[in-house]
């Protein structure tokens, strides 16, 4: 029942990931977000760390445990995640700001990603985003620094995605992005994408727009 969120753990880790199934008892379903299609590991850069305001009290009663850890981006850039589990009997309002990870890139916006509800918001660095998270519950948000009118969160089948985002170059109104691996690819992106090209094939009919970005 709890592999989901075990897997989310394991990913927030920054470590190495082992599972105890019985062969022929896998879900590959619950895996594939950790692993590319060669089942290299989508690893962080650190281990995980409790944001400051989860240090003095106690989850089991009230509010949450949130870990955030940081990944390359596009070569030179860091990106952040936060993950946030409710080990209460009760629902909880959990709360973050992107300043709330210290070694994430620098910028005035972030982009927030909430992985579980496949939403997107612009943020500035000590705004503060809110998510309602039921008892047993957990929620995964990616936060990428804004660059301008597009960024490329990589590939949004897996937690860690945007560290799939191996390069990132823009020639005017044209933004080029090398990914180590196929799948759903994601973007935030203010203005509406005229073109959108795949290894040479124009996709631009396959692309989907789910909310405001």
């Amino acid at each position: 029942e709890a592999a989901v969120k075990h897997s989310m753990l394991r990913a927030i880790s920054g470590g190495p990931i082992y599972f105890s199934d019985k062969v022929g008892n896998t879900i590959p379903e619950v895996l594939s977000p950790l692993v590319y299609s060669d089942g290299k590991i989508l690893r962080m850069d650190r281990s995980a760390k409790p944001t400051e305001d989860c240090l003095f009290i106690d989850p089991l009663k009230e509010g949450g445990l949130k870990l955030h850890n940081v990944t390359s981006w596009g070569q030179k850039k860091k990106g952040g995640i936060i993950s946030a589990y409710n080990v209460s009997p009760s629902n909880q309002k959990v709360s973050f700001t992107p300043s709330d990870i210290p070694d994430i890139e620098k910028s005035d916006r972030y982009w927030i990603y909430n992985f579980i509800k496949k939403n997107v918001v612009s943020l500035g660095k000590n705004e503060a985003f809110s998510d309602d998270i039921e008892s047993g519950g957990f929620g995964w948000y990616v936060i990428l620094p804004e660059t301008g009118n597009i960024d490329c969160f990589g590939l949004i089948d897996k937690y860690v995605c945007f560290q799939a985002v191996e390069n990132i170059t823009e020639n005017g109104n044209t933004q080029t992005v090398v990914l180590h691996a196929t799948g759903t690819v994601g973007w935030a992106s203010k203005k509406a994408a005229k073109k959108v090209v795949l290894n040479g094939s124009d996709v631009t009919k396959d692309v989907k727009q789910n909310g405001e970005f």
